[in-house]
């Protein structure tokens, strides 16, 4: 009891200075990757593409993607190919959607990704509002295979999450959890079929979109821009689909090693020509209307 409302008061005095601070329960475990002088900062790995909110704007495009969990043999068998060509050096694996938290078995899916990245820094990214509605099972794996749970922390003007209970889970299964500081706006993407960027080397070297690299279902996408134009938005709009070339992508069942999957990252994709995701400014937070004019300048 004491344990919880020491963190009540904590959550009370970070909602207060949450402009400035991000709010974080962690662990002191050590989750840095194996030394290694080549390594993958961070892969990301959608576990499903829906998502129980309708964000428009999504950076994932979940509010036009259909209803899809990841098969738990698809998602070892991904993740087994990841471990292969890296050795297990990424620093960081992240769990997310969609909402994650709509799969339906994800303790298994966390003993698969500790197995598989022993030394790795693994967090499961999610909206918070499923949370209370986890069985014991999920807070007794993740605690196990020490994952921590990252909580994006949306303001809809509504409760979405019982802090309460939370912490309630927290005292009771000691799991690892932070909320991010609260998050009012989404980022334009201003997608257009014409080319904006003719120096896409140096578009691509300022974007912060590639700090977050997709793998899904096999492919390796720099930024989830293009995992979302590739698989939803280009389906959804054929009439402004916007070109994605094959050298976009790469399949991670075609190369051998760590040096070509960091080749691959650190060259300019030519779809970077036709984003202004993190110059376009931002947008409220708001329902979608699942409109191509969410991502596409129309």
């Amino acid at each position: 009891m004491r344990r919880r409302n020491f963190l009540k008061g904590l959550f009370a005095a970070y909602t207060c200075a949450s402009t400035y601070f991000s709010f974080k329960y962690f662990k002191n475990n050590s989750t840095s990757s194996n030394d290694n002088s080549k390594f993958i900062e961070r892969v990301e790995i959608p576990v499903v593409y829906h998502c129980n909110l309708n964000c428009a704007h999504c950076d994932h495009f979940a509010s036009i993607a259909p209803k899809y969990i990841m098969p738990v043999e698809v998602y070892k068998k991904d993740v087994e190919q990841l471990a292969k060509i890296t050795k297990g050096n990424v620093k960081e694996l992240t769990l997310l959607g969609g909402e994650p938290l709509l799969h339906d078995n994800l303790p298994e899916i966390f003993k698969i990704s500790r197995k598989y990245f022993p030394n790795s820094r693994i967090e499961l990214l999610t909206n918070g509002t499923l949370l209370e509605k986890q069985p014991d099972s999920f807070w007794i794996s993740a605690e196990k295979e020490d994952i921590g749970i990252y909580v994006s922390n949306y303001r809809t003007g509504k409760k979405l999450y019982d802090f309460d209970k939370i912490c309630e889970k927290i005292d009771k299964f000691r799991t690892k959890i932070r909320i991010s500081y609260p998050k009012l706006t989404f980022q334009l993407m201003n997608l257009t079929k014409d080319i904006q960027h003719k120096n896409i080397e140096k578009r691509y070297s300022k974007c912060y979109s590639k700090l977050w690299p997709i793998l899904d279902n096999g492919k390796f996408y720099a930024c989830s821009t293009l995992n979302g134009l590739d698989l939803f938005f280009n389906k959804k709009f054929p009439q402004y689909a916007i070109p994605i070339a094959k050298d976009d992508v790469l399949d991670i069942y075609k190369i051998k090693s760590i040096d070509e999957l960091i080749d691959f990252y650190n060259k300019p994709k030519k779809m970077c020509a036709h984003c202004n995701y993190y110059i376009s400014g931002k947008k409220d937070w708001a329902l979608s209307k699942r409109e191509a004019s969410e991502w596409y300048r129309v």
